[in-house]
């Protein structure tokens, strides 16, 4: 069996449906394209490594002046 060659159309394309986008991307989640081609985003790393005890019931944003 020989080999095939995928061109595939950069970028995502949401304005249709998955199959009214052949050769396309329609869905993507830490993706950029770069020349053409997708490229995997190195994903989420943590901001702060502090932690605290016990249950959290809510979030407020405090700084410190």
């Amino acid at each position: 069996m020989p080999l095939s060659k995928f061109v595939f159309k950069p970028g995502i394309m949401r304005e249709g449906t998955d199959y009214d986008n052949e050769g396309g991307w329609f869905d993507a989640n830490l993706v950029r394209f770069k020349a053409g081609r997708p490229q995997k985003i190195g994903g989420w790393r943590k901001d702060n490594l502090n932690t605290f005890l016990g249950t959290c019931r809510a979030l407020h944003g405090w700084l410190t002046l």
